[in-house]
């Protein structure tokens, strides 16, 4: 780690194969780390959709789809990435390649989420891109998208009032300036 790059190619059975010749002698705990994060990707956004219904529908969607499933499914959500990862691995170099990602989320291993963590990392398996000229550009591109169609954008100009149709649509701002 430090200064040491160390590339990760996209596809499951390419991340497989480069972490497992960076690490030879952890190739069981790299496979049960693949197993709980593919787990922890399917059932974390089931979680979150349960958490989306109204409690009635909740209370029966619990009980129909995954009842069984409910303590992996919160051992993924409510336990930390360093926490699943340390009952894997007690290497400490090999956790922390797997959670190179970290800083996606925003915080460290020790209070993120797992279930965060899986989706990010699944994310990554098949690959990542950035947009040409960096993230930055982004916005750029959004703006001459906007402009293209006859649309404006402004920065730091405050808003007078939205303005709302008679079908209490949206179409536009009156801005003060």
């Amino acid at each position: 780690m430090g200064k040491e790059k160390f590339g990760f190619q996209a596809g499951l059975d390419n991340f497989k194969k480069t972490i497992k010749a960076k690490f030879p002698n952890d190739g069981e705990a790299i496979d049960k780390y693949i197993s709980v994060l593919y787990n922890a990707y399917i059932m974390v956004p089931l979680w979150m959709a349960v958490k989306c219904l109204p409690r009635p529908l909740a209370f029966l969607a619990k009980l129909l789809f995954y009842l069984p499933y409910l303590n992996r499914v919160r051992y993924y959500v409510l336990s930390t990435t360093e926490e699943v990862l340390s009952s894997i691995t007690k290497n400490k170099e090999l956790i922390g390649w797997l959670t190179y990602s970290c800083g996606d989320y925003g915080l460290p291993p020790s209070l993120s989420s797992f279930g965060i963590h899986a989706l990010v990392a699944v994310h990554y398996m098949t690959g990542s891109s950035y947009p040409v000229g960096g993230p930055g550009k982004v916005g750029v591109y959004a703006v001459q998208t906007l402009e293209k169609y006859g649309g404006k954008a402004f920065v730091r100009c405050p808003v007078k009032h939205v303005l709302i149709n008679s079908k209490g649509q949206t179409y536009g701002v009156k801005l003060e300036k």
